[in-house]
């Protein structure tokens, strides 16, 4: 799922949620004060393999050694 940013342009607090795809355009309100957020566009996060199929030692060149 990916993560979505807000900023409340009432009290500036800033947050992110985890949501589905098919509520990418449904309104989030503010935890601090209910208040309707705005989006903000952001530059994502970077793509990580995790897990005992993607050992990262198989990535690595020899200089890391």
């Amino acid at each position: 799922m990916p993560t979505y940013e807000y900023k409340c342009e009432r009290c500036l607090h800033e947050f992110e949620i985890r949501k589905e795809m098919k509520y990418y355009n449904t309104p989030e309100k503010c935890p601090c004060c209910h208040v309707v957020a705005k989006r903000l566009i952001s530059a994502g996060t970077g793509f990580i393999l995790e897990g005992s199929d993607w050992p990262s030692k198989e990535y690595r060149n020899d200089k890391t050694k």
